[in-house]
């Protein structure tokens, strides 16, 4: 007996069952490349580091200076390797060859600035609710992004914060546009609730300025430096990207077609995902599962969805499943009962009976400590 509807859905609770478990082999990622993986003088790196179509390579570095707390995989006809054996690193995980690891990362498109904003020659309001555009924009002081009537787009070729804080409220979102330069100095916090982003070509942040915001880097060659905190992501639209200087950023830096390097004393709470990863100089990189995001290409939820988490590792060969197969059967009583609710064992059932077809559960081991156990029901 066939039954059309819950075939569909059946093949697609299996189609996210797949993809979600192959997903879950990649675990921990604190660098995920295209290409080759270069850590060389001193380096801490806690978590997994992949790369799909390139090397990983351990340069030099004593074991007290050079630590990788993690695993290190590559696919098959690359390799993991190390500068000498007098001269390891601390390694900590195994090296793995896995061809499942797919990089299928795209880039995010850089914000759309709309047309007509209108020019100003100076900022005097502390309370801004309307777009604006200006030559030089210097700020001291408290300032206020209402953003409860619409977006709110400020548009500047330079931007320079010299100290005090912006915080951003309402319910729309607030974009600071910087064509050249950036420069947030010393005693300045950014505040915004998740509804800032910066769109920046060049960017000096400067003596520990704290800034809640994502940043969008449009133009190649671009250096972080200074000291300072970042809670948000960088999505980077550029060849290459260097973060130096004593800089913590809590997000993911999302390059997919951008090379990407850290030294001095940077720090990445979070993920890097990058076409190719180099560390100069020292640099630190630890996965938090909190501040790691892979973001989609559409602010609508139902939209984008084949960027996402789960393709970037993709199960190895498909299971071909036959309808010939018989996976359904009907109740003790000879009916099918087909307008009744399906039970969870019922539905287990059929997803076992699937998966039996070619030897698809082969290996498989009934574990009575493993059993599920539901707090809604007595027993099993």
């Amino acid at each position: 007996m066939k039954k059309p509807l819950l075939s569909v859905l059946l093949v697609m609770a299996l189609a996210f069952c797949f993809v979600s478990s192959a997903f879950a082999a990649m675990e921990d990622p604190a660098i995920i490349a295209n290409g080759n993986v270069s850590l060389s003088s001193a380096y801490l790196v806690e978590g997994n580091v992949y790369s799909a179509e390139g090397n990983i390579a351990f340069g030099t570095g004593s074991f007290d200076a050079c630590v990788h707390d993690g695993n290190a995989i590559v696919t098959d006809g690359h390799a993991v390797t190390f500068f000498n054996k007098y001269n390891m690193p601390d390694f900590r995980g195994e090296i793995i060859t896995d061809d499942s690891v797919k990089f299928n990362f795209t880039p995010v498109p850089t914000p759309a600035i709309p047309e007509g904003i209108a020019s100003v020659d100076s900022l005097t309001n502390k309370v801004i609710t309307e777009s604006f555009s200006i030559s030089n924009l210097s700020l001291g002081g408290d300032y206020t992004i209402d953003t409860s009537a619409s977006d709110i787009y400020i548009v500047a070729d330079n931007f320079n914060f010299t100290w005090g804080t912006i915080n951003v409220t309402g319910g729309n979102k607030a974009y600071i546009v910087v064509n050249n330069g950036l420069v947030c100095n010393g005693g300045t916090t950014i505040n915004s609730n998740g509804n800032l982003s910066f769109v920046i070509k060049c960017a000096s942040f400067m003596d520990y300025a704290v800034s809640y915001a994502d940043f969008y880097i449009t133009e190649p060659n671009l250096s972080i430096t200074g000291g300072g905190t970042i809670y948000g992501n960088l999505y980077l639209n550029n060849p290459s990207f260097l973060i130096s200087g004593d800089y913590s950023i809590y997000g993911t830096v999302y390059g997919p077609e951008t090379a990407v390097s850290m030294s001095g004393d940077a720090t990445v709470y979070g993920t890097v995902i990058a076409k190719s990863f180099s560390n100069p100089g020292k640099c630190n990189i630890i996965y938090d599962p909190y501040y790691y995001s892979v973001p989609t290409n559409s602010d609508d939820p139902d939209e984008g969805d084949d960027n996402n988490d789960e393709q970037v590792v993709t199960a190895k060969d498909p299971i071909e499943l036959s309808n010939d197969y018989a996976y359904i059967f009907g109740k003790n009583n000879m009916t099918m009962g087909a307008d009744m609710p399906m039970l969870r064992g019922e539905a287990s059932s059929v997803l076992y009976r699937l998966l039996k077809q070619n030897n698809a559960l082969s290996g498989f081991v009934y574990s009575e400590s493993a059993a599920p156990v539901f707090d809604d029901i007595d027993g099993r």
